[in-house]
């Protein structure tokens, strides 16, 4: 009996020896590894023409050791559109304006990362130069005409202002606006501190030719700051659906 009580005493001391050499052996055995999962429909907006893609994603580190997440890129391409978007910001909530600045982060095994990711190809330095004065004058006095009317500006559609006002924003828009009619190319990549963590996505959507339509008449609506002062009036989009390609 006492024997059999020390087999087991030391079958259960080898075992517990092994298994803590594999946890920390399968750190350089396994290969590190992260399973991406993606929302199935992404939101298409812009702002001044300046385009933005939204979508969800979540990061799971199925390997055995920390992966450290270092950068996040869209690539879209077209028929006549080949665009790079760099992450900065996501959030919890799309419908919330509070964004969160995107950081590196690490993701320790079975630990996942779940978020809205927020891709935007920001102005040239020489039109950021043109829209920010721009910005101002346009708020200043849509500000000035608010305040000194007994009227409500809800809608808008009544509070206008000189065309010359608007004018720089129509030349960007007519500068930067790519959401135009046909097929779109997206590919999402996860850049990590193990190249053979990185990981990337293909998928494809189609613009409508409503869609670029709706889009079109926003410049319409500039004449009352709508769809260029961020609190006069909701963000203009549309959820289109994300077809997920095979990676070769």
């Amino acid at each position: 009996m006492n024997n059999t009580i020390q087999w087991i005493t030391s079958v259960t001391a080898i075992a517990g020896f092994g298994m803590g050499i594999w946890t920390h052996l399968k750190k350089y055995i396994l290969p590190p590894k992260l399973k991406l999962s993606f929302n199935s429909k992404i939101w298409l907006t812009h702002t001044i023409g300046d385009p933005r893609i939204s979508l969800g994603l979540t990061i799971k580190n199925v390997g055995a050791r920390e992966i450290l997440i270092k950068s996040i890129k869209a690539k879209l391409a077209s028929n006549v559109e080949k665009k790079v978007f760099k992450l900065d910001e996501f959030t919890d909530d799309l419908e919330s304006k509070e964004l969160i600045l995107f950081r590196e982060f690490t993701l320790e095994p079975n630990e996942e990362w779940s978020h809205t990711l927020i891709f935007q190809n920001y102005f040239e330095e020489d039109d950021l130069a043109i829209y920010k004065p721009a910005y101002r004058e346009l708020k200043n006095i849509i500000d000035r005409k608010r305040k000194s009317s007994d009227h409500t500006f809800s809608a808008h559609q009544d509070l206008r202002v000189e065309d010359k006002l608007i004018e720089p924003f129509r030349v960007l828009f007519k500068k930067y606006f790519i959401w135009k009619e046909g097929k779109y190319n997206l590919e999402i990549f996860i850049k990590t501190d193990i190249k053979k963590a990185d990981e990337n996505q293909k998928f494809s959507f189609s613009v409508s030719k409503a869609l670029e339509k709706d889009f079109l008449e926003d410049v319409e609506r500039f004449k009352s700051g709508d769809r260029i002062l961020e609190d006069l009036d909701e963000e203009s989009g549309e959820y289109i659906k994300l077809s997920k390609e095979k990676n070769p």
